[in-house]
Protein backbone atom coordinates (compact mmCIF):
# COMPACT_ATOMS: atom_id res chain seq x y z
CA UNK A 1 0.00 0.00 0.00
CA UNK A 2 1.28 4.02 -0.58
CA UNK A 3 1.27 6.16 2.22
CA UNK A 4 -1.09 9.18 0.95
CA UNK A 5 0.82 11.39 3.55
CA UNK A 6 4.25 10.44 1.78
CA UNK A 7 4.44 11.92 -1.12
CA UNK A 8 8.08 12.26 -2.67
CA UNK A 9 7.97 15.55 -3.56
CA UNK A 10 11.72 16.36 -5.23
CA UNK A 11 14.01 14.76 -7.51
CA UNK A 12 15.88 12.89 -4.69
CA UNK A 13 13.04 11.97 -2.87
CA UNK A 14 11.69 10.14 -6.00
CA UNK A 15 14.88 8.31 -6.67
CA UNK A 16 15.28 7.67 -3.21
CA UNK A 17 11.80 6.04 -3.09
CA UNK A 18 12.05 3.83 -6.25
CA UNK A 19 15.91 2.90 -4.19
CA UNK A 20 13.62 1.48 -1.48
CA UNK A 21 11.63 -0.18 -3.21
CA UNK A 22 14.65 -2.55 -4.59
CA UNK A 23 16.07 -3.16 -1.60
CA UNK A 24 12.73 -4.32 -0.06
CA UNK A 25 12.44 -6.40 -3.04
CA UNK A 26 16.31 -7.91 -2.60
CA UNK A 27 15.90 -8.47 1.38
CA UNK A 28 13.02 -10.22 1.17
CA UNK A 29 14.76 -13.51 0.23
CA UNK A 30 17.38 -12.72 3.40
CA UNK A 31 16.37 -15.12 6.40
CA UNK A 32 14.92 -12.53 9.50
CA UNK A 33 14.84 -9.41 7.33
CA UNK A 34 12.05 -7.41 7.88
CA UNK A 35 10.98 -7.63 3.99
CA UNK A 36 11.10 -11.35 4.46
CA UNK A 37 9.24 -10.73 7.95
CA UNK A 38 6.61 -8.24 5.72
CA UNK A 39 5.99 -11.57 3.29
CA UNK A 40 5.37 -13.85 5.55
CA UNK A 41 2.74 -11.13 7.34
CA UNK A 42 1.15 -10.53 3.89
CA UNK A 43 0.63 -14.47 3.08
CA UNK A 44 -1.24 -15.00 6.23
CA UNK A 45 -3.37 -12.17 5.82
CA UNK A 46 -3.88 -13.57 2.82
CA UNK A 47 -4.69 -16.72 3.87
CA UNK A 48 -7.31 -15.07 5.96
CA UNK A 49 -8.80 -13.47 3.47
CA UNK A 50 -9.38 -16.67 1.78
CA UNK A 51 -10.56 -19.12 4.93
CA UNK A 52 -12.02 -16.48 7.02
CA UNK A 53 -10.43 -15.93 10.53
CA UNK A 54 -8.48 -17.83 12.29
CA UNK A 55 -10.23 -19.49 15.67
CA UNK A 56 -6.06 -19.61 17.13
CA UNK A 57 -3.76 -16.99 16.60
CA UNK A 58 -0.13 -17.91 18.37
CA UNK A 59 3.29 -16.46 18.16
CA UNK A 60 5.91 -18.80 20.65
CA UNK A 61 9.41 -17.10 21.33
CA UNK A 62 10.41 -19.51 24.30
CA UNK A 63 13.72 -17.67 26.03
CA UNK A 64 16.50 -20.65 25.96
CA UNK A 65 19.17 -18.79 28.33
CA UNK A 66 16.46 -18.94 31.13
CA UNK A 67 15.30 -22.34 31.09
CA UNK A 68 17.56 -25.29 32.77
CA UNK A 69 15.88 -27.63 30.28
CA UNK A 70 18.23 -26.00 27.43
CA UNK A 71 21.12 -25.82 29.81
CA UNK A 72 20.64 -29.79 30.44
CA UNK A 73 20.60 -30.06 26.56
CA UNK A 74 23.77 -27.89 26.33
CA UNK A 75 25.91 -30.22 28.25
CA UNK A 76 25.66 -28.61 31.87
CA UNK A 77 24.82 -30.69 34.82
CA UNK A 78 21.80 -28.51 36.86
CA UNK A 79 20.81 -29.33 40.53
CA UNK A 80 17.63 -27.80 40.79
CA UNK A 81 17.76 -27.76 44.36
CA UNK A 82 20.52 -25.26 44.00
CA UNK A 83 19.21 -23.44 40.91
CA UNK A 84 16.22 -21.89 42.66
CA UNK A 85 16.99 -21.75 46.71
CA UNK A 86 20.76 -20.85 46.91
CA UNK A 87 21.49 -18.83 43.68
CA UNK A 88 21.00 -14.79 43.84
CA UNK A 89 18.61 -13.63 41.17
CA UNK A 90 20.40 -12.94 37.98
CA UNK A 91 24.22 -14.44 39.07
CA UNK A 92 23.63 -16.89 36.34
CA UNK A 93 22.50 -14.79 33.36
CA UNK A 94 26.10 -13.94 31.52
CA UNK A 95 27.42 -17.93 32.10
CA UNK A 96 24.03 -19.56 30.75
CA UNK A 97 23.97 -17.00 28.03
CA UNK A 98 27.21 -17.56 27.42
CA UNK A 99 26.53 -21.94 27.38
CA UNK A 100 23.92 -21.32 25.10
CA UNK A 101 25.69 -18.70 22.60
CA UNK A 102 28.32 -21.64 22.39
CA UNK A 103 25.98 -24.66 21.90
CA UNK A 104 23.35 -23.30 19.07
CA UNK A 105 22.31 -26.84 18.26
CA UNK A 106 21.35 -27.24 21.92
CA UNK A 107 19.30 -23.78 21.21
CA UNK A 108 17.61 -25.10 18.67
CA UNK A 109 16.68 -28.84 20.10
CA UNK A 110 14.96 -26.75 22.86
CA UNK A 111 13.14 -24.58 20.73
CA UNK A 112 11.93 -27.48 18.55
CA UNK A 113 11.34 -29.63 22.07
CA UNK A 114 9.15 -26.56 23.11
CA UNK A 115 6.92 -26.23 19.79
CA UNK A 116 6.51 -29.63 19.64
CA UNK A 117 5.14 -30.37 23.32
CA UNK A 118 3.51 -26.94 23.13
CA UNK A 119 1.47 -28.05 19.93
CA UNK A 120 1.12 -31.83 21.42
CA UNK A 121 -0.30 -30.26 24.30
CA UNK A 122 -2.73 -27.75 22.68
CA UNK A 123 -4.35 -29.45 19.36
CA UNK A 124 -3.97 -33.30 21.32
CA UNK A 125 -1.83 -34.16 17.87
CA UNK A 126 1.89 -36.21 17.80
CA UNK A 127 3.84 -35.29 15.33
CA UNK A 128 6.64 -37.69 13.46
CA UNK A 129 8.98 -35.15 12.57
CA UNK A 130 12.67 -35.88 13.75
CA UNK A 131 14.05 -32.77 12.01
CA UNK A 132 15.48 -30.01 13.76
CA UNK A 133 14.93 -26.66 12.87
CA UNK A 134 16.97 -23.79 13.34
CA UNK A 135 14.66 -21.31 14.25
CA UNK A 136 13.18 -18.73 16.84
CA UNK A 137 9.53 -17.99 16.25
CA UNK A 138 6.95 -19.57 14.64
CA UNK A 139 3.63 -18.59 13.61
CA UNK A 140 0.44 -21.09 13.67
CA UNK A 141 -2.67 -20.95 12.25
CA UNK A 142 -5.06 -23.12 13.33
CA UNK A 143 -9.55 -23.45 12.05
CA UNK A 144 -11.42 -25.70 13.42
CA UNK A 145 -13.80 -27.61 11.59
CA UNK A 146 -15.02 -31.02 13.29
CA UNK A 147 -12.07 -32.00 14.42
CA UNK A 148 -8.59 -29.99 15.23
CA UNK A 149 -6.87 -29.77 12.31
CA UNK A 150 -3.62 -27.91 11.66
CA UNK A 151 -3.94 -25.95 7.91
CA UNK A 152 -1.28 -24.22 7.62
CA UNK A 153 2.23 -23.82 9.73
CA UNK A 154 4.44 -20.94 9.53
CA UNK A 155 8.53 -21.43 10.10
CA UNK A 156 10.23 -18.40 10.28
CA UNK A 157 13.96 -18.56 10.59
CA UNK A 158 15.15 -15.85 12.31
CA UNK A 159 19.06 -15.02 12.74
Amino acid sequence: KKNPFAKPETEGERAASKLIQYVNYVAEHVPGSMSEIQNRREDMFSIVNCNGLTHIFLTLNPTDTNNPIAQVLAGRDIDLDKLFHELSPGSENLERSKIISQNPIAAAQFFHKSVTNLVEILLETKRENKEVNLVRYQYNMVWLKHKVEVLFTFICSYG
